[in-house]
């Protein structure tokens, strides 16, 4: 980060990472993120569980968002619709609840600039 020194980023790791060290290899990832760059960054750390939000899955997972601090900018961690364990969807319901058509594409396609279409076709693979 303190070569490109981006606007904003978002950085993801296990549940656990909290507890590591006794919370201190946590807290020492989070000071050397904010003090990071020539401006710092605001950072939001955020233990979310993923079956709170609609995930038929129960992942937790640290979620960090950091923004330049000369942005001047916060973000928001969304709130969970699903608090309720009664409203959380199994991978059973999930698979069964509306059946996935033989056509279906495994993927959404994107729909960018030509410019970009052209650079991306610059990058050799692996670039």
């Amino acid at each position: 980060m303190n070569h490109h020194q981006p606007s904003v980023f978002v950085a993801e790791n296990v549940g656990g990472l909290e507890g590591a060290n006794e919370g201190k290899a946590f807290v020492q990832i989070l000071k050397a993120i904010e003090e990071a760059g020539e401006f710092g960054y605001n950072i939001i750390p955020h233990k979310y569980r993923f079956e709170e939000y609609g995930v038929p899955q129960a992942r937790h997972r640290i979620i960090i968002v950091g923004i330049r601090k000369d942005l001047g900018l916060r973000f928001q961690v969304p709130k969970a619709p699903f608090k309720n364990k009664e409203q959380w969807m199994t991978a059973k319901e999930a698979l069964e609840s509306e059946p996935i058509e033989k056509d279906a594409l495994n993927h959404e396609f994107t729909n960018h600039h030509p410019k970009v279409v052209k650079m991306l076709d610059d990058i050799f693979p692996g670039g």
